[in-house]
């Protein structure tokens, strides 16, 4: 059985379905990524692996539980999400007090701080060079910043699963790489990820596999090379697009028919 595994997952909604079925394996140290136009359902999958909705039909198993049926602290110590969408708290905080919320499924009952929790924010804070940032309340963010602090919420919960929906949005190129290599970095430490991408040439270069949603349905899944084909993403994205070769990384690099 493999580590996260999905199987026949639907969504459906006032007898529509939104979603699948999908299915689909994922391995310590993995990255997959999730592309496809508005609308084809990538937030949607990327909230039934987290639980925040509950699947119509199938099943998903982290660890070989099912994560439904897991208590809200044990999902939240093998798993944690980033939405750079996701509204302020609706109460003043400091980026500091913000971070230290990531720890609270490691705590007792009492919220009682360790040397574990130091470590754990001072590491994550050092991988996401949010140093600056740590004294600034939320409010003061700007949205790559506010994106950045969040990544870095996350990384504090120290999950085994780490599910990101569009995690370079709101960045500029260099923050962009900066966030795609850290990923990398922690891919090699053996985090799963999942990844949802709207930049087609980001999801080549840094996702293992990728899964090409279509108004809901599953249209492709494999490497990038499989899933990253002309005829594929015309008939889900309505555009031509030209098939390079990257000269450093040999992956696929697409190029949009401008004229």
């Amino acid at each position: 059985m493999s580590w996260l595994q999905v199987t026949g997952l639907s969504y459906t909604v006032q007898h529509r379905r939104l979603l699948g079925p999908v299915d689909f394996r994922l391995e310590p140290g993995q990255c997959l990524g999730i592309v496809g136009p508005n609308g084809a359902g990538k937030s949607t999958l990327l909230r039934l692996l987290s639980g925040y909705l509950s699947a119509s039909q199938g099943r998903i198993s982290l660890q070989g539980q099912l994560i439904h049926q897991l208590p809200d602290r044990d999902r939240a110590r093998l798993l944690a999400s980033v939405n750079p969408r996701e509204s302020l708290p609706p109460f003043a905080l400091k980026v500091t007090e913000y971070l230290r919320l990531g720890r609270a499924p490691w705590q007792d009952w009492l919220g009682s701080w360790t040397q574990a929790d130091s470590d754990a924010l001072n590491s994550a804070v050092e991988r996401t060079a949010i140093q600056t940032l740590l004294n600034a309340g939320l409010s003061e963010l700007s949205s790559g910043e506010w994106q950045r602090v969040q990544l870095t919420r996350a990384l504090v919960q120290n999950p085994r699963l780490l599910l990101l929906d569009e995690p370079t949005s709101h960045l500029d190129v260099g923050a962009q790489l900066q966030v795609m290599r850290l990923l990398k970095t922690l891919r090699a430490e053996g985090l799963g990820l999942v990844c949802v991408v709207h930049d087609l040439n980001l999801a080549a270069q840094y996702m293992d596999t990728l899964l090409l949603l279509h108004q809901g349905q599953l249209l492709a899944a494999g490497t990038p090379e499989q899933v990253l084909k002309p005829d594929l993403l015309e008939q889900a994205y309505g555009v031509k697009l030209s098939l390079q070769t990257h000269a450093v990384t040999g992956r696929p690099l697409l190029i949009p028919d401008y004229c």
